[in-house]
């Protein structure tokens, strides 16, 4: 990896001991000693918070942040940004504590946020970019599913016109899946919206 600015990884958790590998942290962390993490136990009802404090007695770049109740992924990686902030990080980011995604990509968007001096880096697993996506909806969602890709094209277009921004095919197709998705099922805000 080779990471050369102090860089901080959320690592949010909840009931992830069947799927936590400590140990490959713990040999990150040796590895990299620019890098630290912070694993969020978001309220877990197994072992996950001893697993994760054993991990960080071993050593100090490793810290563990305890929240009494489950808040889920979005507001345990919240807490741990805003517990982070003022520290002395050039880099906060966040990853799946189940290492879908291998650690050693975090050398990657280091990379490309200081080549190109990113304020924001976003990253993808699944390979998109090039690819081809059929959505299919019942005709009487046709409407709604055009809308609902109207609207990701033009916020995605004003995102662009503002700046840099990385990935942008990516999220562009992965947002309207998703708010395609949502359109059809009717499961979201986004939903509501589009159909007004």
């Amino acid at each position: 990896m080779g990471i050369m600015q102090k860089t901080l990884i959320v690592v949010p958790c909840f009931n992830e001991e069947d799927r936590l590998d400590a140990s490959r942290f713990l040999e990150v962390v040796d590895t990299e000693p620019q890098l630290d993490f912070l694993f969020i136990n978001d309220g877990s009802t197994d072992n996950t918070k001893e697993i994760l404090k054993a991990a960080a007695f071993k050593v100090d770049r490793i810290n563990v942040l305890t929240l009494k109740n489950n808040c889920g992924k979005a507001e345990a990686v919240r807490q741990g940004f805003i517990t982070s902030i003022d520290k002395q990080f050039k880099y906060i980011g966040f990853w799946d504590a189940d290492l879908a995604t291998p650690l050693e990509e975090i050398g990657a968007l280091v990379e490309i946020a200081e080549e190109y001096r990113a304020k924001v880096v976003i990253g993808s697993r699944v390979k998109i970019m090039g690819s081809k996506y059929t959505l299919t909806c019942p005709p009487e969602k046709k409407e709604n599913l055009i809308k609902a890709a109207k609207l990701v094209h033009d916020t995605m277009t004003s995102v662009d016109e503002a700046g840099i921004v990385f990935g942008l095919d990516r999220l562009a197709v992965m947002a309207a899946i998703n708010i395609a998705n949502d359109v059809i099922t009717g499961n979201s805000d986004t939903a509501a919206f589009i159909r007004t």
